[in-house]
This record gives C-alpha cells, sequence and structure tokens, in this order.
C-alpha cells in the first residue's frame, strides 16, 4: 500500500514538475517527503 501511494505521488509530482517552476517543485517534493517519513 505504501508502495502504491509512492508511486501516486510521484506521477502528481512530475505533473507538478512541467507545471510549476522546477525549483518550487523540488522545494515542495521535499517537504512532502519529510512529512511522509516523520507520519510514520
Amino acid at each position: 500500500m505504501q508502495k502504491e501511494r509512492y508511486r501516486i505521488f510521484m506521477r502528481l509530482s512530475c505533473v507538478f514538475c512541467c507545471t510549476y517552476d522546477k525549483l518550487t517543485c523540488w522545494l515542495m517534493l521535499l517537504f512532502v517527503i519529510i512529512l511522509l517519513h516523520s507520519r510514520e
């Protein structure tokens, strides 16, 4: 289940990277990854 969520997340992040500024995108990605890790 964790892997599936991660896959969806990666797909969303790809869309974000195409839509928004790349730097902003990577900062958001880092932030979300940190959040996910801290919740576990």
